[in-house]
């Protein structure tokens, strides 16, 4: 099954592994999610915790709107998913230029309290406490007001995108 298989309303790219799409100055102008797509995956990498696949693209919403999103999983049985339910569900990361961050395993969604365009190191201790404690445990989890250095950059552009695609919530 590839990246984008059974997803209906969505139209995406795999960017794993893919020269397709660079995350260079001419990707950042046409696709400003990628550099921030490309800083929380990197933050990923840094502390040895490399989701099997990753994606961005474009949902179609039934009301004929668009939503920017990334998508990062780790897939069933995969050595870093300690939780019993989450190793058998695998785990997926989810945001929105609407609606921010979701945590999902199986049937299961958690909305984490942390900013929309969170910082990197947030977003990897997301996938690491999901991993280690499940997405709904009750344990202290860091502070998650922290935004992404590039924050202002990407709002900036995706309100851009929001005027263009007739977008009005957010």
């Amino acid at each position: 099954m590839t990246a984008v298989e059974g997803m209906a309303g969505t139209a995406g790219k795999s960017t794993w592994g893919s020269s397709l799409l660079p995350v260079g100055d001419a990707t950042l102008a046409a696709r400003p999610r990628d550099h921030y797509a490309a800083a929380v995956l990197a933050e990923l990498d840094e502390i040895d915790f490399t989701p099997d696949r990753m994606e961005t693209g474009t949902g179609h919403e039934p009301e004929g709107g668009r939503e920017l999103f990334l998508r990062l999983e780790w897939l069933p049985g995969h050595d870093g998913l300690a939780v019993p339910a989450v190793r058998a569900e695998g785990l997926t990361l989810e945001w929105s230029h609407i609606a921010g961050w979701l945590v999902r395993s199986g049937p299961d969604v958690n909305a984490p309290k942390v900013a929309r365009i969170a910082d990197p190191p947030v977003v990897a201790h997301l996938a690491v406490h999901a991993s280690v404690c499940g997405i709904r445990c009750g344990c202290d989890k860091p502070d998650g007001t922290a935004r992404w250095t590039g924050a202002d950059r990407l709002t900036a552009a995706l309100d851009a995108y929001d005027e263009d695609a007739g977008v009005t919530l957010r």
